[in-house]
């Protein structure tokens, strides 16, 4: 039905979005809610809230299912990588959102529940790809060419100041992390983006909202190295947002 309006925010999901946002003076933030309180949609919309911010978006999560997890629910709830993600690849917009013109369905949750795994896999396997805008950065600073392409295409969509990307606390805290020997700067294109060598920290000037953050101080685990240097990295962090 597309009268049917989105869910809004329940309170305490709306507190937490209302902390973390640009213009807010909060840059570290802890919350603490029970299973199934709609973790995953706030984090969509703080995520949101930093949608024209230059700083890439790296939201982290215990393992990659979880990350494929986030990837349906960007694609259930309304938000402007939604949009930016539907401009590029109309053809899965229309799938995910059973309508062929999707943006009549912008400001509406769409129920994913007619798409098979396989569909769904497929469909948040391009998202991804998608948000992580490859080809649009050089050397961490972004191609002007690429973005008046898409305002030429589609003056009235939202086009993200940086990209986006899903990791594991594994490898956000292991491969994504080097620095190449030649240069120092990081082999991950994605935190090229904001890296500075003379502060030398993959995680400044990034945006870092995490799941289920007691993961990062485990201690009895075989990747105990990777969360000790994640631990490190966060810890030392300037101009970044963490929650």
């Amino acid at each position: 039905d597309l009268k049917v309006a989105c869910p809004p925010l329940q309170p305490h999901q709306e507190a937490a979005v209302f902390l973390m946002h640009p213009k807010s003076p909060v840059t570290r933030l802890l919350v603490d809610h029970p299973t199934g309180s709609g973790k995953t949609r706030e984090m969509v919309h703080i995520l949101d809230n930093f949608f024209d911010d230059p700083r890439p978006k790296v939201p982290i999560f215990p393992k990659e299912p979880v990350c494929h997890n986030f990837y349906g629910e960007l694609l259930r709830w309304p938000n402007k990588y939604r949009d930016y993600f539907s401009c590029l690849r109309p053809h899965c917009a229309a799938r995910a959102s059973c309508s062929q013109y999707w943006r009549l369905r912008r400001e509406h949750m769409w129920n994913l529940n007619h798409l098979t795994d396989s569909e769904l896999r497929s469909i948040c396997w391009e998202l991804r790809e998608v948000l992580e805008m490859k080809g649009c950065f050089f050397m961490g600073r972004m191609l002007k060419a690429w973005r008046q392409d898409f305002k030429r295409r589609f003056p009235r969509d939202p086009f993200p100041a940086a990209p986006l990307r899903a990791l594991r606390y594994t490898s956000a805290g292991g491969a994504h992390t080097v620095l190449r020997e030649q240069d120092g700067l990081p082999a991950s294109a994605l935190f090229k983006i904001g890296f500075t060598r003379a502060d030398g920290n993959v995680y400044s000037n990034k945006i870092v909202i995490m799941d289920e953050v007691h993961n990062l101080v485990r201690t009895q685990t075989q990747f105990g190295e990777q969360l000790s240097n994640l631990r490190s990295l966060l810890s030392r962090a300037r101009g970044a947002v963490l929650a």
